[in-house]
């Protein structure tokens, strides 16, 4: 799970950097709207909703001792999946592999 959030938010900082040069300097939590901010109706409902769910655990995953249900491990990395394909390709459709 924390290797998952990790993962989403390195995605989010590269598309953010390589869209305007911005990385989010703040919580984590304020990661999708800086990305909402920085893509507008490009950035998909669905991923903003990924990037949120997959925040929302961040502080509890990295630094809580609550074990996780394998269940929602395999939604987080499903959610992850998702939402790096969508990251990758919207990468490598400006230059970057």
């Amino acid at each position: 799970m924390s290797n998952a959030i990790l993962a989403v938010i390195a995605y989010t900082d590269a598309i953010t950097i390589k869209a305007e040069g911005k990385i989010n300097q703040k919580d984590h939590s304020t990661a999708p709207a800086l990305l909402r901010s920085v893509l507008g109706r490009d950035l998909p409902d669905a991923r903003f909703k990924d990037l949120q769910n997959l925040l929302s655990t961040k502080d509890e995953m990295q630094y809580g001792v609550k074990l996780t249900m394998q269940d929602t491990a395999r939604d987080a990395l499903s959610r992850l999946d998702t939402f790096g394909d969508w990251a990758k390709s919207w990468l490598e459709a400006r230059g970057i592999a």
